[in-house]
């Protein structure tokens, strides 16, 4: 519903299109697919303590480690707004609406900016981490905050 009172404008929403993604993505929460078919999240979004230390991280999204090589897919109806390479990994971003969700650590890429994708669409393959199995940095924002991706994926 639009006229929800508690439902702030954002321009991403200007358009017909722009609001119904916004709002099937908001809809789904809890339901989305996972973004591989495999693997497990072994870092938590938010402080974190690193395994093996009394230290503490803060991480911004999910890191699932999962068979390097796996299939990477769109969790959501979007768009692709960006594939680019940061610090040598690519990097995949889409739009829904009003959110983003981002796939970061891939070794190759199958979509092109602007490209609409549909849930599952295979988005790239998972590159090696730091520890030598495959690794994906998952996160779900909007322009101002980065949620807790397990909050919006179905539980496993």
């Amino acid at each position: 519903n639009t006229n929800a009172p508690n439902r702030k404008y954002d321009p991403l929403e200007s358009t017909t299109e722009g609001l119904t993604l916004s709002l099937n993505f908001e809809n789904n929460k809890g339901r989305l697919p996972w973004p591989a078919d495999a693997g497990v999240v072994i870092i938590p979004y938010g402080t974190y303590t690193i395994p093996g230390t009394k230290l503490k991280g803060v991480s911004d999204g999910i890191v699932i480690a999962l068979p390097v090589g796996a299939n990477i897919k769109a969790v959501a109806d979007g768009e692709v707004t960006a594939v680019t390479d940061i610090g040598g990994q690519q990097v995949v971003i889409l739009i829904h609406g009003k959110y983003f969700t981002t796939y970061s650590n891939l070794s190759t890429v199958n979509v092109s900016k602007g490209q609409k994708v549909k849930p599952g669409t295979v988005l790239g393959k998972a590159a090696e981490g730091s520890n030598g199995e495959g690794q994906l940095t998952f996160m779900v924002s909007n322009d101002r905050t980065n949620y807790n991706p397990e909050t919006w994926l179905r539980r496993k």
